[in-house]
């Protein structure tokens, strides 16, 4: 419906009880259908963790979910026990970095190494790389510095609903621009 923010991507938290069900891809391509989403423009968000109990199934189903039009993004990477064999194996299209390392990473040079290596290898995998809870501007420019992709959190803004999205689309995007900073 809001054109001037260019393509927007409707994400939705998928579970490890979904990803085992056959019945959602039937579900994600009648959705993706029945809206007329552009391919990828749904974006399924699976955490590593959830992966990690049954990759081998995870990857089937992830793969069938793909090939129905929706992308697929590995939330939280980081906080689980991942091999990252099974990441260069997966259909993911973006990696979700865990909020608690960009949230420490000024003050942690541990958390600060990990996200520029997560940055780093999601670029040589040719996946989108997405920052999450960014709170402030600083740390926006610091993600923004090291090539990461996206940000997103309370920096930017709060959980909306439908029409406060709306009015924040208006107000933050000219003619497609995004803004150019977080809040903070």
């Amino acid at each position: 419906k809001h054109r001037a923010a260019g393509e927007i991507t409707v994400s939705v938290n998928l579970s490890v009880g979904a990803v085992s069900l056959k019945n959602k891809v039937i579900d994600v391509r009648r959705l993706i259908n029945d809206t007329g989403l552009p391919r990828g423009a749904f974006k399924l968000e699976i955490t590593e963790s959830d992966i990690m109990r049954d990759p081998d199934g995870a990857a089937q189903v992830l793969g069938e979910l793909r090939a129905a039009g929706a992308a697929l993004a590995l939330d939280d990477f980081g906080t689980g026990f991942s091999s990252l064999s099974y990441l260069s194996r997966l259909p993911f299209d973006t990696l979700k970095i865990d909020r608690y390392f960009v949230r420490t990473m000024g003050a942690n040079e541990g958390s600060a190494k990990i996200v520029r290596s997560v940055v780093n290898l999601g670029r040589d995998l040719e996946l989108e790389v997405v920052a999450e809870g960014v709170e402030n501007a600083e740390v926006a420019r610091a993600l923004l510095d090291i090539g990461c992709d996206y940000g997103q959190g309370y920096g930017y803004a709060p959980a909306l609903s439908a029409q406060e999205a709306e009015v924040y689309l208006n107000e933050s995007y000219v003619d497609g621009a995004a803004p150019l900073k977080a809040r903070g």
